[in-house]
């Protein structure tokens, strides 16, 4: 977690969390981190923050960079089937485990960055990093995808997920 005094940043490894913190660095906003970083749940201690932000991406993304950073042997479509049979809704459950006050999604970036800088009180962020890290996984199997979907049902209704 970061706690940037008025708000605190926390969010899964693979949700964009270094896009996040490579995006608040130029406005040089102090800040202070726990245990862990920027990917260690918040903390019950506040510490004066009025505000919790994190970040999420859509499931079968999430999956695929588990996927690429265990660099596994099988097909993708492979993996999600392993998935699905043994850890359906972890994906949710990592996600809203966070319990922030606020999400985005990075599916949505830049703009939803360039709206919470503004509500912060940045009106003049400056240039925003390649959003290309935030990438989107476009899963071809129709059926596949819908099961995923499915399983994640809890991620898909909090965060608009279809």
């Amino acid at each position: 977690m970061i706690d940037y005094g008025d708000f605190q940043f926390a969010c899964p490894l693979g949700a964009g969390g270094s896009w996040f913190y490579q995006a608040m660095k130029p406005l040089g906003i102090p800040f202070t981190t726990t245990t862990g970083g920027i990917y260690s749940p918040f903390t019950d201690e506040r510490n004066g923050a009025l505000l919790r932000v994190s970040m999420v991406c859509h499931p079968c993304t999430w999956l695929f960079k588990c996927f690429e950073r265990r660099g596994m042997n099988r097909d993708f479509e492979t993996y999600l089937h392993h998935y699905l049979r043994n850890t359906p809704g972890a994906v949710s459950r990592l996600f809203l485990s966070y319990e922030a006050d606020s999400y985005m999604r990075a599916e949505d970036m830049p703009w939803a960055m360039y709206e919470f800088m503004e509500m912060i009180g940045h009106k003049e962020p400056g240039k925003l990093p390649p959003t290309t890290a935030l990438r989107t996984i476009c899963l071809e199997n129709v059926h596949l995808r819908r099961e995923i979907m499915k399983a994640e049902k809890g991620m898909a209704d909090a965060f608009d997920y279809y």
